[in-house]
């Protein structure tokens, strides 16, 4: 008896059986040992022929074989606006991993820029050679700096600030959400310029703001309850015909020069009161805190940490 013959027969009794199955139970010696077999897989030979309607579904696919099948009928992902203030800081549920701006694992995490203050210079407990992991650094998210590459590729400092080299060689697969410059004519990178240069072009100043009276700069000595200085040294009042008007004049002229030198030097309105560590250089902490680099805005020296000192 052939084979066709032979999965005829045992399709009469098994008539859920597949091909693929029955051409295995056909290779067994004896027809009893086929049935026997088939019996573990389809339960007993069909008696009623309606109760296998519905036949089993017996699934011989690999996981890989799924997946691989799965995404060629996946249907096309809509294409989303890349932002690039928003990219890998989220975290995605996907954890198998996605084509998406959602981060997966710590490798791609990625910390928000507006609330974490840090530079785009790796760490050095992190990088050393390349990106390990960013546990190794022991100040988490407080550390001033980058931890993953996506944290130092997307800072806002260096985004689309250089040319992709891959780009150039056609064989970039990030295609818009490339943190490198994409050709002469990227209109990614020239959007991102417009939009920097915007932030840092200067408000018009009004006229009436210009008008600044150093004098109204130094305090009382009602309001300045924590001032070393006697009550009496912030009253001074120079009289006509007094031969101590100029010394008074003076005096009065160093106190607004000392009071001055205790503002912070980048908003000018505040105390200085955090110094950082090792340049010494002094600020008030919330201009400190808004910074976003790592680096003292007087010597451009990377610092380390950040002292509260009481003036």
């Amino acid at each position: 008896m052939d084979l066709d013959a032979r999965i005829a027969k045992l399709k009469e009794r098994f008539p859920a059986g597949e091909r693929q199955v029955l051409e295995h139970a056909c290779k067994m010696p004896t027809l009893a040992d086929a049935v026997e077999y088939l019996k573990s897989i389809y339960g007993n030979p069909v008696s009623q022929p309606s109760a296998w309607a519905q036949p089993l579904k017996i699934d011989t696919e690999s996981e890989a074989k799924k997946k691989a099948r799965a995404r060629a009928v996946e249907p096309p992902r809509v294409k989303q606006n890349f932002a690039a203030d928003t990219y890998k800081i989220k975290e995605c549920k996907n954890k198998a991993g996605c084509n998406c701006d959602g981060y997966h694992h710590e490798f791609e995490r990625r910390r928000n820029p507006a609330k974490y203050r840090y530079s785009e210079i790796p760490c050095p407990n992190v990088f050393k050679g390349g990106w390990k992991a960013p546990a190794l650094c022991a100040k988490g998210d407080s550390c001033g700096h980058s931890h993953t590459v996506n944290e130092a590729s997307y800072h806002p400092r260096t985004y689309k600030t250089k040319k992709c080299n891959k780009y150039e060689q056609g064989k970039c697969h990030y295609g818009d959400r490339c943190a490198f410059i994409h050709g002469s004519n990227d209109p990614i990178a020239a959007a991102w310029r417009r939009k920097q240069e915007d932030m840092m072009r200067p408000k018009p100043i009004k006229t009436e703001d210009m008008k600044v009276n150093l004098s109204s700069m130094v305090p009382s000595y009602r309001q300045e309850v924590s001032s070393s200085l006697s009550p009496s040294a912030w009253t001074f009042e120079p009289r006509s015909e007094n031969p101590l008007e100029e010394i008074n004049l003076k005096m009065q002229k160093r106190i607004e020069e000392l009071y001055l030198k205790t503002l912070c030097s980048i908003c000018f309105q505040r105390e200085k009161g955090v110094a950082l560590v090792p340049c010494g250089h002094m600020f008030c902490e919330e201009c400190i805190n808004q910074t976003y680099t790592a680096v003292c805005p007087v010597c451009r020296r990377d610092f380390t940490n950040k002292v509260i000192v009481y003036l």
